[in-house]
């Protein structure tokens, strides 16, 4: 977001407040508001506000048709940026944790992009060893990220959610 983009919603913000607190005063009976309002030259400055109004709403609109479809991870290279995908990044790692021994399902959210942080949650298979696993698909994402992507994760949070299948049988 640009400083002309802040710049903009910060004025509204604070338009909005003017108005909000315009409205408060008149609904409650406060009569220079009420004054204000039926006057004649009310009707001019309404215009102008509404045309403030108009124009606000219009640039907030050009504000959300810029934004990128996807949130991604930015991954400076020697020649320029390579932008990965979120979506992309939670495949991958969901598709890595089912790898890992024990996991039976995972699912992942990207907590937030910048500094990276994960959030996996699992469904288990019974008779593992729940912190060794965790630890264990922690140091696999971790690294697995770094080697395929070139990106870098500060924080994998694990939740398991529940446990369910059957262990691999026993020989006895």
């Amino acid at each position: 977001m640009t400083g002309l983009d802040q710049a903009v919603l910060g004025f509204t913000a604070l338009v909005l407040v003017v108005l909000g607190v315009m409205v408060a005063a008149g609904s409650f009976g406060v009569s220079d508001v009420l004054l204000w309002l039926s006057s004649p030259q009310a009707r001019v400055e309404g215009l102008l506000v509404l045309a403030i109004l108009a124009l606000l709403a219009a640039y907030l609109v050009t504000i959300i048709l810029r934004q990128k479809g996807e949130p991604a991870v930015v991954h400076q290279a020697e020649l320029g940026a390579v932008r990965i995908g979120v979506n992309t990044i939670k495949g991958l790692v969901a598709k890595k944790a089912q790898e890992v021994e024990g996991v039976k399902e995972a699912s992942v959210t990207a907590v937030q992009t910048e500094p990276l942080q994960l959030r996996v949650e699992l469904q288990i298979l019974p008779d593992h060893n729940v912190p060794h696993l965790a630890e264990e698909l922690q140091q696999q994402v971790k690294e697995y990220l770094a080697d395929t992507m070139g990106i870098s994760v500060s924080r994998v949070e694990v939740l398991v959610r529940g446990i369910g299948g059957s262990a691999k049988a026993r020989v006895t």
